[in-house]
Order: structure tokens, then C-alpha cells, then sequence
């Protein structure tokens, strides 16, 4: 199995060690790939404020940016919020 010389180079002498090969395969292919991975939004005018829905855990951080922390399949919806008439970012 190769893509383009970036895969694994495998060898079979039967289809019984071939199934087998694969499958290894696509088991490291749905192995775990990131851990400890964040989102960080960052607002620009006329976005003021930063609404997370989910159970997600999120902490504002000193610039103002928002950021999310990412764990196993979660999904999250973000809602920006404009900036009153006449406000500083």
C-alpha cells in the first residue's frame, strides 16, 4: 500500500497475510492523531464578545481572544456578539 511513496511498503504471499496487512493499516489510519488540541478565536470589529455553546472548557485570554479546548468528537457552535455603536475593541 503506497500513496505517492509516503505510505507503508507491504509484502503478501497470500490473501489470508494480505487481509491481515491491511488491516493493519487501517487500524494506524484511525488511530488518534492529535491530543491536547485547542481552538483560539480571535475577534476583530464589529465582533466584541465570543458565545461558546457546548460542554466544552474555554478560557478568555489576555489579548481578549477566546480559546476552546478540543477533546474526543465534540461538536461546539461559536456566536459572535457585535460591539455596542461607539465601543473599543
Amino acid at each position: 500500500m503506497t500513496d505517492g511513496g509516503t505510505g507503508s511498503a507491504l509484502f503478501a504471499e497470500d490473501p489470508d497475510t494480505a487481509a491481515q496487512l491491511i488491516a493493519g493499516e487501517v487500524d494506524n489510519l484511525l488511530a488518534k492523531v492529535a491530543q491536547a488540541a485547542s481552538v483560539t478565536i480571535r475577534t476583530h470589529r464589529p465582533v466584541h464578545t465570543v458565545h461558546v455553546f457546548g460542554r466544552l472548557p474555554f478560557v478568555q485570554l489576555a489579548d481578549g481572544s477566546t480559546m476552546i479546548e478540543l477533546g474526543r468528537g465534540e461538536r461546539f457552535n461559536v456566536v459572535g456578539s457585535p460591539s455596542p455603536c461607539g465601543a473599543a475593541n
